[in-house]
């Protein structure tokens, strides 16, 4: 899964339209973008400082109605189907379940909208991400851990997953080589140290999770001239266009 052996950059929590363009305008890989269970279709979740302005904007006594203006219509909540059009044909997406019980919703809703492109499940709800892998097979599913747990072949193997979604701190050389040894992939996150993502891609794992995707792309792209035909490779296969030039 990765660019001749470059791991795949993914911008991490992108919960906006803004965010998602502004991202693939950058030509990053894979967007990655948190989901809830809301209603009859999931919807991206509000980040924290969008939360924060809420709560701003109601302390400050602003009437109800022009706050809930606000809420409604700058600060709403997008759809699953809103986000899978955007990116379709241009970037992969990386889905992290943040609720139980979406997997019906989440594959139903890629289906209609007939995405274009590599899709990745995260969670921490594994036995959802199994119902999502045999819905929609083709999707790869990541078992989202915080820790690192002893025979996490044999878990991997017994549950169906295609790979497992780990905080950067738990990796080591040991456990990208097992994981790569039974043909699974292994994504981390949230890496936004340039000599940490460095280490991380030298020790050979498939997806980095960051806040800052322009800087390591830079770095792991770009910097090293070698790269560059790798990344328009990459880019070019993904229908991505305009390629990030230092």
């Amino acid at each position: 899964m990765t660019i001749k052996g470059i791991p795949l950059i993914a911008s991490h929590r992108s919960n906006s339209l803004r965010k998602i363009e502004k991202y693939l305008s950058i030509g990053v890989p894979i967007i990655e973008i948190d989901l809830v269970n809301s209603g009859p279709e999931p919807k991206l979740k509000h980040m924290e400082d969008e939360e924060e302005i809420l709560q701003t904007i109601h302390y400050k006594s602003i009437s109800y109605r022009v706050s809930s203006l606000i809420e409604k219509h700058i600060l709403k909540p997008y759809t699953l189907s809103e986000a899978l059009k955007k990116i379709s044909g241009r970037a992969d997406i990386m889905l992290d379940l943040k609720n139980r019980n979406m997997a019906e919703k989440v594959v139903n809703t890629i289906k209609r909208i007939g995405y274009k492109g590599n899709v990745y499940v995260t969670s921490k709800y594994h036995e959802d991400l199994a119902k999502v892998k045999r819905l929609m097979p083709e999707v790869k599913v990541l078992a989202t851990l915080e820790e690192r747990l002893l025979n996490i072949y044999d878990y991997l193997s017994d549950i169906g997953l295609d790979g497992i979604s780990v905080k950067y701190a738990f990796v080591d050389k040991d456990l990208v080589e097992e994981l790569h040894g039974h043909k699974y992939l292994i994504a981390v996150w949230t890496v936004n140290d340039v000599e940490i993502a460095k280490y991380l891609a030298y020790l050979g794992v498939d997806i980095i999770v960051t806040d800052v995707p322009d800087v390591l792309m830079k770095t792991l792209y770009i910097s090293d001239r070698r790269n560059l035909n790798y990344y328009r490779e990459v880019v070019s296969r993904q229908h991505i266009f305009q390629v990030l030039i230092i």
